[in-house]
């Protein structure tokens, strides 16, 4: 991994924790959709479980992580469908 793509990795975990601390969830969601595309989606589980945990949601259902969880696991069994090179 180059230092380019772990300052671009970094700043997206960034911009998607501030997005959701100041409720801009269209800039969150657009950079949820970037970083599955370019990275790894399961680092975001652990940035669901610290914001669940930011707001209290674990005294309710941590709708949060919950989602991640469900966009990690689809999202990396769609990805070798989506990023097919047929030649």
């Amino acid at each position: 991994m180059r230092i380019r793509d772990i300052f671009l990795s970094t700043a997206l975990c960034l911009v998607i924790v501030f997005s959701v601390l100041q409720n801009a969830l269209i800039i969150a969601s657009l950079s949820v959709i970037l970083f599955s595309i370019k990275y790894r989606s399961y680092v975001l589980i652990p940035i669901a479980i610290l914001l669940d945990g930011y707001f209290g949601s674990f005294y309710h259902i941590p709708v949060l992580s919950i989602l991640v969880i469900v966009w990690s696991v689809l999202f990396e069994l769609i990805r070798p469908r989506l990023f097919v090179v047929q030649s």
